[in-house]
């Protein structure tokens, strides 16, 4: 396991992580999120936000869209002792590949459609996937047909008031467009 060196001579942190990975796609009840929350608190976050997503080639829900701290999920040499309480929302997705063909999953080619009708990105600061459990993803991942994967990509920094109502997320063939009720 790879592990955050904290910065200068202080103690080492530990590593916090997420474990969105149990049996049936619902966020597991006991593991422990980001910010030291539950899973079932962080999916109670999305309560009447949460979205389906069903095209073609892939289907998918909204687990959650969590407000973390900067300090709890991304590489630590990003971040100086400011930024690390700053809270930033992060997306939390199931998906699976329902097509006939491998689907890559580029958190790129995610953009958030904000209340104040401005589009964002995902945010620049890279996520430590040592802060998540195993098969979340925090970069480009592969979905081979009948498979599926965990993707958590973290939101640029929004004004405050603004929450995010869209995403749309570019595919190879086609987008994918999914409204928070």
């Amino acid at each position: 396991m790879r592990r955050n060196q904290g910065r200068g001579s202080g103690p080492e942190r530990s590593v916090r992580r997420v474990d969105f990975h149990d049996s049936g796609g619902e966020p597991s009840r006991e593991a422990t999120g980001p910010v030291g929350r539950s899973n079932a608190e962080l999916a109670g976050q999305l309560a009447g936000r949460s979205a389906a997503i069903r095209t073609d080639g892939i289907s998918g829900t909204i687990l959650a869209v969590p407000n973390v701290e900067l300090g709890a999920v991304a590489y630590d040499h990003q971040l100086d002792a400011a930024e690390e309480a700053q809270q930033r929302l992060l997306i939390l997705l199931d998906l699976e590949n329902t097509g006939d063909e491998p689907l890559r999953w580029n958190p790129n080619r995610t953009r958030f459609l904000g209340t104040d009708d401005y589009t964002y990105q995902p945010s620049s600061l890279s996520l430590d996937p040592d802060r998540f459990g195993p098969g979340c993803h925090t970069r480009s991942v592969t979905i081979e047909p009948g498979r599926r994967a965990r993707v958590v990509t973290l939101i640029e920094e929004l004004p405050a008031g603004v929450e995010i109502e869209t995403v749309v997320h570019r595919l190879r063939r086609g987008r994918i467009e999914v409204t928070l009720a």
